[in-house]
């Protein structure tokens, strides 16, 4: 299922929502809201959806009567639950597919990709952390904020130390 397919699921379901509902839905959490927005757009002017208000906008269903709410629904805070995902390489690619699609991942991937085979083995720590620090950078893990938990330097002697690292990956 695609970004729109997800959206407008999850429009029938809701009834309207938020930008930020919406990509707390999807993702987890509304940091992901910049990555919905050209979906949004799109299926706006498509007229397949409607945008309403501002500050926060509401999108619905364009086909269905949708009742507004006059004041922001909070959205449970947390983490979406996981635990019943199933890891497996179509998942793996759909979700793949999906970050190459965003304005904002697809071309760090490439950057990624490109520093990964110019450097393909992981068993010197030095390298290892200058990969892990582009990917940090790139994709805002913020690894920094563990520091206390494990270093950079830490975590690339481990990542370094794991036997034939570079075939298991």
């Amino acid at each position: 299922m695609d970004q729109k397919d997800e959206i407008i699921n999850l429009l029938k379901v809701n009834g309207a929502m938020t930008q930020g509902a919406l990509a707390e839905s999807m993702y987890g959490d509304k940091n992901h809201s910049p990555n919905i927005y050209a979906s949004l757009t799109g299926l706006v002017n498509k007229e397949i959806i409607i945008r309403t208000g501002s500050n926060p906008s509401y999108y619905y269903l364009s086909d269905v009567e949708t009742v507004i709410p006059s004041k922001p629904v909070q959205s449970k805070k947390g983490y979406r639950d996981v635990s019943g995902d199933l890891i497996t390489n179509d998942t793996i690619e759909a979700t793949a597919a999906l970050v190459q699609n965003t304005d904002n991942y697809g071309p760090e991937n490439e950057l990624i990709t490109r520093c990964l085979r110019k450097f393909p083995e992981n068993t010197e720590p030095d390298l290892v952390a200058m990969k892990v620090g582009l990917i940090d950078i790139t994709n805002s893990t913020h690894l920094s904020q563990h520091k206390s938990r494990i270093s950079m330097v830490e975590l690339a002697e481990v990542i370094a130390s794991i036997s034939n690292i570079d075939s298991r990956i």
